[in-house]
């Protein structure tokens, strides 16, 4: 993926989460909606949106985690050869 093709994709989803935080917008779109069928077990929540699926991912008895990726890096395991 080029740098302007990534770089345009960051601004689309800032603009779209500015523009749902502005107008508290927090409902689940469709995919977001068909995708919590089928959550199973642990869910980790990334941190990469509003955190709208895990919220409800919670409401329906999953359990969660959230978790920045700058805490996911300082846990991860490293690897020594």
């Amino acid at each position: 993926m080029g740098g302007e093709s990534l770089t345009r994709s960051v601004e689309f989803f800032d603009a779209q989460f500015q523009r749902q935080i502005r107008e508290r917008e927090y409902a689940l779109n469709p995919f977001e909606t068909l995708a919590l069928d089928y959550l199973k077990g642990t869910v980790l929540d990334l941190g990469s949106g509003l955190g709208n699926v895990s919220l409800e991912a919670g409401r329906r008895s999953h359990h969660h985690e959230s978790q920045s990726t700058a805490e996911m890096n300082r846990s991860k395991p490293s690897i020594k050869r």
